[in-house]
Parts: structure tokens; C-alpha cells; sequence
């Protein structure tokens, strides 16, 4: 792994565990077994890199999930896979279970640099386009109800995906996570097919 590599990795992970003001320059180079230096090399300063550290978890979350719901071939499966996490710990470089950890360095991530409110937005928001299409596509099949709008079917997916997300976080474990995200898929399915 390259330097700025490593500082990069090892300063999503201390970011992620100790939050913005926990983790200090100084912590991150330690951890890597690298000079101050080479810090500034790579990085104008700690908030260059904690800014750097925000994007790359949110590009590796939105690259898994938009290859989850691309691949799905129908509604029903766009549906499960959105609320499918059962893969994501032992894709993800940088997670091992879910915590609320991850929600408070997106919260300081969006409190320091106020910009990050879009690209956090764009990551819960950005797959309703995709689910509307699959959604209109299942109602001219007959396989949904029409009396549904589709633009409000896919707000609802998003913001119950991310709601199932941060109360896991919070309370419960990968585990949970993944048994009540199945259980909501089969109740979202139920209540909209035909």
C-alpha cells in the first residue's frame, strides 16, 4: 500500500472509532509507523484528510449499494437487495459491524464542512430514480398496485433503508440489521403487490 494509501485507510478507521476531534495527525502517522512529514506530503493539513477520509466512505457505501440495486432484475429483488446488508462488513476496507460511529463522523463531517449535507444527501437519495423506473416498469406488468406513486414508493425505501441503518447503529448489531431489513423488504412487497 502506497503512503497516502495507508494514511488515507488508517484515518478512515480512527476517524470513524474516535470521531473528528479524538484523532490527531499525530495518531494517524503513529498508527502507520510514518513521519509527520510524509503527512504533509499527501495531505495540506487534518482537515484535508478527514475531508478526503468522509469521501472515501461514502464512494465505498454508494458503490456497493448502486451495484446491489443495478443488478436487481425486478421490484421484488431491487426491494430485498436494498435492504440487504448481509455482505456489506465483509466488503467494506474499513467496517467490521455497524455502529453509530459511522452516523456521528458523517454528523462532524457535515458540521465542519457544511458541503458534505449534499454528498451525504445524494448517497441516501441517489438510488430513487433507478427504483421509480423498476417500480413503473412492475406496474405496467400488472405484478404492483397502480394506485401507488412510484416517486413516493422509492422516498420511502430510501429513507427506511437509511432509518433501519441508524437505529441498528445505535441499538443493535449486524445481526439485527439484517433480520429486520428482510423482514421490512417482505412487508414493503406484501403491501404493494398485486
Amino acid at each position: 500500500m502506497k503512503t497516502k494509501e495507508q494514511l488515507l485507510h488508517q484515518a478512515v478507521i480512527m476517524f470513524i472509532e474516535n470521531g473528528y476531534d479524538n484523532t490527531s495527525i499525530n495518531d494517524i502517522t503513529s498508527a502507520c509507523n510514518i513521519t509527520k512529514g510524509a503527512f504533509y506530503h499527501h495531505f495540506k493539513n487534518k482537515d484535508d484528510v478527514f475531508i478526503q477520509a468522509i469521501q472515501v466512505i461514502i464512494e465505498e457505501i454508494k458503490i456497493w449499494t448502486d451495484k446491489k440495486i443495478s443488478s436487481s432484475d425486478n421490484i421484488k429483488e431491487l426491494i430485498q437487495n436494498s435492504f440487504d446488508y448481509s455482505g456489506y462488513f465483509s466488503y467494506s476496507k474499513y467496517y467490521d459491524n455497524v455502529n453509530s460511529d459511522t452516523y456521528l463522523v458523517l454528523i462532524d463531517s457535515i458540521k465542519k464542512f457544511p458541503e458534505f449535507k449534499t454528498k451525504v444527501a445524494d448517497y441516501i437519495y441517489g438510488g430513487i430514480p433507478l427504483i421509480e423506473e423498476k417500480f413503473r416498469e412492475a406496474q405496467q406488468n400488472g405484478e404492483v398496485k397502480k394506485d401507488i406513486d412510484p416517486h413516493f414508493l422509492a422516498l420511502q425505501i430510501a429513507v427506511l433503508v437509511e432509518g433501519l441503518m441508524f437505529a441498528c447503529a445505535v441499538t443493535g448489531t449486524e445481526a439485527s440489521l439484517i433480520m429486520n431489513g428482510k423482514k421490512i423488504a417482505q412487508n414493503i412487497w406484501t403491501m404493494i403487490k398485486n
